[in-house]
């Protein structure tokens, strides 16, 4: 059921509301668009809507209205036809109870090894992600479900913080198995390239890292001081030989 302002429904919308249905809210689903008439006829008289008010019929909604027999902006459409629901985003302004209530859930406690398995929805990351309002922006944004879950039961993460998985499961949400750290402590965690390097204690060629055998170019990383003198004797006595 979708709410709307009775002023401003074009006269096929109003007729209906006259017949019977209550002043203000109409079932659009039995209201189907007309067949799309070529420019020459007029889009006025195409859609039967006054072109001089063309705002959108949703509550509060002071946009353009260019869809659905222009009576609906581009949002409020997309939440029609998705959702049948106008308001479909105000279903993540519910309290903090009501949003623990739904986060729980989509929350599997019999996972492997003690994890907490997300159910729902999964990032390309492999993370899973739970819709939270934003009121500034007015819509809902998804937020890593391991934080979430983390405010909801230890509190804030503190500031420049990132929550890293100790149990190395990516959609797990176990508090047990969260730990707030620093950037470079959560990549070195990880398995990327540079958290790989950054694990070897030898170089290729078997020499130790140690603090002596350890050079650090000013452009970053680590290099074996053995293993460059190597290289400089041999383009030495290349130059030599040449």
């Amino acid at each position: 059921m979708l709410h709307l302002r009775p002023e401003l429904l074009p006269p096929e919308i109003d007729k209906r509301l006259q017949n019977g249905a209550r002043a203000g809210t109409i079932d659009t689903s039995s209201i189907k668009p007309r067949r799309r008439l070529s420019s020459s006829q007029g889009v006025a008289d195409c859609v039967g809507v006054d072109m001089s008010q063309r705002i959108c019929v949703a509550e509060d909604c002071d946009r353009e209205a260019v869809r659905y027999q222009k009576t609906l902006c581009k949002m409020h459409d997309s939440r029609r036809r998705r959702n049948g629901d106008l308001n479909a985003d105000r279903r993540y302004r519910a309290s903090a109870e009501m949003a623990a209530s739904r986060f729980w859930a989509k929350v599997d406690k019999g996972g492997p090894l003690g994890c907490w398995i997300w159910t729902a929805s999964i990032n390309p990351g492999g993370y899973g992600q739970f819709i939270v309002y934003d009121a500034d922006k007015k819509r809902g944004l998804p937020i890593p479900a391991h934080r979430v879950a983390w405010q909801l039961v230890r509190g804030s993460i503190p500031q420049d913080l990132y929550i890293d998985h100790l149990c190395r499961t990516r959609n797990c949400v176990n508090p047990e198995h969260l730990e707030p750290v620093t950037n470079k402590v959560n990549i070195l965690r990880g398995i990327s390239p540079a958290a790989i390097s950054a694990r070897k204690t030898h170089c290729i060629r078997g020499h130790e890292f140690t603090p002596e055998n350890t050079y650090r170019p000013a452009r970053g990383g680590r290099q074996c001081r053995t293993c460059r003198r190597n290289a400089e004797r041999g383009r030495i006595m290349r130059k030599r030989a040449s």
